[in-house]
């Protein structure tokens, strides 16, 4: 009876360790792009991007988010824009091929993008119901990164590398079942695809190019999903702007 007592309390004891040990990484990686106490002060944020596609057309991409509330993106490319727009409750898309109007999407496109209403997932994570997990170390790009597994209050998981030596966030991994968007795009950087469910697939995430706004905030001004489209260079970050919600909303009919 001692034996199983004192295996069970190592078992937790273990646990906890883990747990503490996921929370200072996450807590150092915070302190190292901001500060955690200004993290959740962050409640709008706009990025401007471009990429330039394989016939070197540029790529224009815009993303606007209200903590929580809304996020939308569009992608200019030249001949025609893609839209997304997702809410808690609901979520659409627009392209060329259908007219550019808005449609809804499929559930397992909305389960997805709904990671896009939070502006930075690890900031309060347990406040928001989710959970993480130290998972080991791995090595990125020939560097040492810890490896947070985070599941959401929904289930959903994603694996963020954070380097060891910088503690910015350089990888993300997650599975996807991209429903692709009737309407095109190869998925990249610019947003989803269009189509039919391709089935699982792992979508790796890298960030380089690290810069200081204004505010003291840091971001990867360099963004490239593998095997998903060009790389996107920001060229803009506005931290806290005036954001007219209505204005996010527009062309949808509700």
């Amino acid at each position: 009876m001692k034996r199983i007592y004192f295996t069970i309390t190592a078992i937790l004891a273990f646990a906890f360790v883990q747990a503490q040990t996921a929370d200072e990484v996450i807590q150092k990686h915070l302190q190292a792009t901001g500060g955690a106490d200004k993290w959740p002060t962050v409640k709008t944020l706009i990025m401007e991007a471009v990429a330039v596609g394989q016939n070197g057309q540029e790529i224009i991409t815009k993303i606007t988010k209200v903590q929580g509330k809304i996020s939308r993106r569009e992608v200019d490319f030249g001949m025609g824009k893609m839209k997304m727009v997702v809410t808690p409750e609901s979520g659409w898309f627009a392209s060329p091929r259908n007219g550019g109007t808005f449609e809804t999407m499929p559930q397992g496109m909305l389960a997805e993008q709904s990671q896009e209403l939070d502006i930075n997932p690890l900031s309060d994570y347990a406040a928001k119901g989710s959970k993480a997990e130290l998972a080991g170390k791995e090595q990125v790009d020939g560097k040492e990164a810890f490896k947070i597994k985070l599941t959401s209050s929904k289930g959903k998981e994603r694996n963020y590398f954070i380097d060891a030596t910088t503690y910015f966030l350089v990888k993300e991994t997650f599975m996807s079942n991209r429903e692709r968007m009737r309407g095109g795009g190869n998925g990249g950087n610019g947003g989803n695809g269009g189509g039919t469910p391709s089935g699982p697939t792992e979508v790796t995430v890298t960030f380089d190019n690290f810069q200081k706004t204004p505010e003291g905030f840091v971001f990867p001004f360099t963004i490239s999903t593998a095997g998903m489209g060009p790389k996107l260079n920001l060229e803009k970050i506005e931290v806290n702007p005036v954001v007219d919600e209505k204005s996010l909303m527009e062309g949808i009919k509700q």
